[in-house]
């Protein structure tokens, strides 16, 4: 037997086995950890939901079932909830954070989650609708987002 997926006990949800998108295939939701540590500690970072389906002999990215989960998503959001906090002095750090600013979560797993359904322009577009007017370097910032996703080994 070869072990496919495991789960830690550090904070890990889990993998959870079900037909989501009731199509009569069984599909895979696991919690992909590639945005863990970026740009914080593993206290202020959060790992991407995604599904994977079996076909061809692997798991691949059910794309259309992540997109839709991540439409439930944006529209139960509370976009005032969306809020870069300023980081204190004592705390600031070249990795943490971006421009001395917490990273809102939501911004990480809506663009995230977009991303890998293969929706880049929404996920810009969700971007530049939260993106502060006076918080610089959003440019910056969606290229380095979009380095660390393609790092995942989900990434397609």
């Amino acid at each position: 037997y070869e072990i496919v997926f495991s789960a830690t006990s550090d904070g890990d949800s889990g993998i959870y086995v079900g037909d989501y998108d009731e199509d009569g295939n069984s599909e895979i939701s696991i919690n992909d950890k590639v945005s863990l540590y970026w740009r914080g500690s593993y206290a202020d970072t959060v790992p991407i939901e995604i599904f994977l389906e079996y076909s061809s002999d692997s798991f691949k990215l059910d794309k259309d079932l992540i997109y839709l989960n991540v439409t439930e998503e944006i529209n139960a959001i509370d976009y005032g909830s969306i809020k870069f906090t300023p980081i204190d002095k004592e705390r600031r750090d070249d990795w943490n954070g971006w421009e001395y600013h917490y990273i809102p979560y939501q911004l990480i797993q809506i663009t995230g989650a977009l991303m890998f359904s293969g929706r880049e322009t929404e996920a810009k577009r969700f971007l530049d609708y939260v993106w502060p007017d006076d918080l610089p370097n959003k440019d910056l910032y969606w290229k380095e987002f979009k380095e660390m996703i393609e790092g995942s080994k989900y990434w397609e």
